[in-house]
């Protein structure tokens, strides 16, 4: 049972730490931010080769393509070659029509018309007209109609996609070439899902009159969603995110973004991107490219975690290919070449714009406001037995048996690109008892284990406990990561490239604070204490391991500790050992040195690992060392007060690598500050009470070393009790509250312009309200086809910060949602 140890699988801890609720994930510089993807996509770095990868172009046999999940037009090539690009002329609500958007060649060819000079004549068309928006909408709704607001600055030079203004494998134009490439596909993309809104609209409108001809809706649906609106705004500055560097050549978002600022928009706002090179696509190749738009999907998963899945496009020498990324992995279509297939082009954008939107990835049982939510009542959107929105409530989740649990706030968001997509919120129900809600997507092959470990650990005082779990329902059946790779058949590679992932919700109580809001000294020496003793108590009672121990999976609840999150917890022998495991699991930064000497090991590279509680209570005086030295206070307040160990940025820099050798180094440099005899570091000057409590906490790890043993919970609850008879809370210190928690290990030299303060993130936005498909479910609507048939995704990876979610009371009864057993 043996298996090769993969250091992709210890990424998680570095690309998922993130501080609950009361932080911002860490700004990496460009580089660092590729090294991450590249190491989430595959063990050696590479395009070729990936483990969580899928091109279907490599896939032998294979007829089908993920395109074909998005449902045909009625359009012919003559359609398209009438089309026109249009805009709205000033406040006289009319509208000018320019050239094709489609042109023949005198060879008979065909291209696409991206030009500056589209616009040549001065012809304009009143409101109503064959192609104009529905006159009657709101203000919001006649500013679709601006395709362009740049008036007659588009009148510029006539630059088309064929002028050689691209060297290969370069995605901005050379140097003197007047273009403005992202501007041109922006226009092209504007016109099309302007004139494709209408004939809709049109169409939609002509069947409830008995007057003239009836135009003929050449999509597979009538009803429309919210307005949408395409931008190159950012092509050429870049969007905030943890590197300040990333610039989508085309964004998709909510119209009602376009009257916000620039700097007000963000990757939680953003609903597909499309980027364009003159360069070619091909596996293993032109790497910055697919780099690029992998990461992008990352930032917008970081940013929307509630989403299943999201499906974003790169038209490279014009062939166009669909990157779907959920929770298990990646899938890159065949190409489609948009002039050859130009029909299946615009088939391909309609999907984008005109679909309800969990087409697009979003979970239709759940519902988070966003800024336009204060302004728009919720009618349609609440469910019926839900009754009113409660004050201070931001949102809303749907369980199996249809109850309303009402989201109250955002407390962790995992980080991770194909991890667990563990979201946790504190909910209230319609009796006012609030708990927490852990949304994550599990492993198949173990999706009972937590719920099994919950049960095993029931009683436990500190410990979080589970009222209630399901499995989250798409259209009727279980959603999970392997029911859009169906399609793939006999084609479909194994795990970990197609691991299935089953979308889960726990209900959990109490719902406590994350551990940055201890309130006082004794406070948090209190809890270190809860924790040791409750760890105990699950080693020696009820033979649990927890096994992933981070600031992230402790809470604190009046004033109390409490472990949380046990998806990686393990049972332990008799000889109170865990099994032996493939892999060790653990968040990187809180690891204990044995076991990150293990994973650096080459000669013999270990195969299999053995955790014990030795190595859950080194974890624990990590977090205590951290929270001692980088804070200055409860609040949280930072300060530089504390002294650091000597190598403690030695062991971040060797960690960061990600690589065998940088965990064994880590783990080596960890080894010699425990085992030295006068080992210099210094707590805050608020903590310096604890210096003997942290003092006799690693002398007893340094014995244990020493003599081959293991140190004790007794141990260590002894040495806690000891040192509190000591401590009387400090004044509080002045100072601001930071906003940031960013680990011991991770306090090194920054860049400049890199150590900016970054608020805490927003509960949530959505781009709008959910217009589902399953709205004829209330009698309200007839159910409408879906413009794409949408998957659902799905997570992996090992040691997962699980959130600083929180939980309260002792729950009744375990009560299993009903529902078939998952194969």
């Amino acid at each position: 049972m043996s298996a090769t140890v993969s250091i992709s699988s210890f990424l998680l801890a570095t690309v998922t730490s993130s501080i609950p609720a009361g932080g911002d994930f860490i700004h990496r510089s460009m580089d660092e931010m590729d090294k991450l993807i590249r190491n989430e996509l595959g063990e050696d770095g590479t395009v070729t080769g990936s483990k969580r990868v899928i091109w279907e172009e490599k896939q032998r046999g294979l007829k089908t393509s993920i395109l074909d999940k998005f449902l045909p037009s009625e359009l012919t090539i003559d359609d398209i070659l009438k089309m026109r690009y249009a805009r709205k002329l000033g406040r006289e609500q009319q509208i000018i029509y320019g050239g094709h958007l489609m042109e023949k060649l005198r060879s008979g060819a065909l291209k696409w018309r991206l030009s500056t000079g589209a616009f040549t004549g001065s012809l304009k068309k009143p409101r109503n007209s064959r192609w104009d928006a529905n006159a009657d909408s709101q203000d919001h709704m006649s500013d679709v109609d601006e395709v362009d607001e740049d008036g007659d600055a588009m009148m510029e030079t006539d630059v088309s996609w064929s002028q050689e203004s691209y060297r290969a494998g370069q995605k901005r134009p050379n140097p003197g070439t007047k273009s403005t490439e992202e501007k041109n596909w922006e226009r092209l993309f504007r016109s099309i899902y302007y004139i494709m809104r209408n004939l809709v609209t049109e169409a939609t409108d002509s069947r409830q009159s008995n007057v003239g001809p009836k135009p003929k809706n050449p999509l597979p649906f009538s009803r429309l969603p919210e307005p949408r609106f395409w931008s190159s705004e950012y092509a050429t500055t870049p969007m905030p995110d943890a590197t300040d560097s990333r610039k989508p050549d085309l964004i998709l978002m909510d119209y009602r973004w376009r009257s916000r600022k620039s700097g007000e928009r963000s990757w939680e706002d953003v609903l597909t991107v499309i980027e364009i090179t003159k360069s070619e696509l091909v596996d293993g190749r032109e790497k910055s490219i697919y780099l690029g738009i992998t990461t992008k999907a990352y930032l917008i998963l970081r940013g929307q975690p509630w989403r299943r899945f999201v499906i974003l496009f790169s038209i490279a020498n014009l062939q166009l290919r669909a990157h779907y990324l959920d929770r298990s992995g990646i899938i890159i279509s065949k190409p489609l070449h948009i002039i050859r297939k130009a029909v299946r082009f615009i088939d391909v954008l309609n999907a984008m714009t005109l679909s309800d939107r969990p087409a697009l990835g979003f979970d239709p049982t759940i519902h988070v406001c966003d800024t336009f939510c204060t302004a728009t009542p919720h009618d349609g959107l609440l469910p019926d037995k839900a009754g009113a929105m409660p004050t201070g409530a931001i949102g809303w989740v749907i369980d199996d048996d249809s109850n309303v649990y009402w989201i109250m706030a955002v407390l962790w968001k995992s980080r991770g690109l194909f991890s667990r997509g563990t979201v946790c919120y504190r909910v209230r129900d319609n009796t006012n008892t609030e708990y927490a809600l852990k949304d994550c997507w599990v492993d198949a092959e173990s999706l009972e284990h937590e719920v099994e470990v919950l049960d095993q650990i029931r009683g436990v005082p500190n410990v979080v406990q589970l009222v209630k779990y399901w499995d989250v329902k798409y259209e009727g059946q279980p959603d999970c990561t392997s029911s859009i790779r169906e399609y793939l058949g006999g084609c479909l590679p194994g795990a970990p490239v197609c691991q299935k992932k089953i979308h889960r919700r726990m209900l959990l109580t109490p719902c406590g604070l994350p551990l940055t809001t201890f309130k006082s000294l004794s406070e948090l020496v209190d809890v270190f204490k809860d924790l040791v003793v409750a760890h105990e108590t699950l080693v020696t009672e009820r033979h649990v391991l927890h096994g992933d121990l981070s600031p992230n999976n402790i809470i604190i609840h009046e004033g109390k500790g409490y472990f949380i999150d046990f998806d990686h917890a393990k049972f332990l022998n008799k000889r109170r050992e865990r099994d032996a495991d493939s892999r060790g699991t653990g968040t990187i930064q809180y690891m204990s040195c044995r076991l990150l000497k293990m994973m650096g090991a080459t000669e013999p590279a270990p195969t299999l690992f053995v955790h014990t509680a030795s190595d859950d209570l080194e974890s624990l005086f990590y977090i205590f060392l951290e929270f001692t030295i980088t804070f200055g206070g409860p609040g949280p307040q930072m300060t530089g007060g504390g002294v650091q160990p000597d190598n403690a940025i030695r062991w971040r820099i060797a960690y960061a690598s990600l690589d065998r050798h940088g965990l064994g180094t880590s783990g080596t440099l960890k080894k010699e500050f425990i085992t030295d005899l006068n080992s210099r570091y210094k707590p805050a000057p608020y903590f310096e009470a604890c210096h003997p409590i942290l003092e006799s906490w690693r002398l007893a790890m340094r014995a244990a070393i020493d003599n081959g043993g293991e140190v004790s919970h007794r141990e260590i609850i002894d040495i806690i009790t000891r040192g509190a008879k000591d401590i009387a809370d400090p004044p509080l210190p002045s100072g601001p509250p930071s906003m940031s928690l960013p680990s011991l290990a991770s306090l090194g030299p920054r860049r400049p312009g890199r150590n900016k303060q970054v608020s805490p993130p927003i509960p949530v936005r959505l781009s709008a309200p959910l217009l589902s498909s399953n709205a004829g479910a209330s009698g309200s609507r007839p159910r409408q086809k879906r413009q794409m048939l949408p998957p659902s995704p799905s997570n992996a990876l090992p040691p997962s910060p699980s959130a600083s979610m929180s939980m309260a009371q002792e729950p009744g009864n375990l009560r299993r949602s009903s529902r078939k057993k998952q194969s």
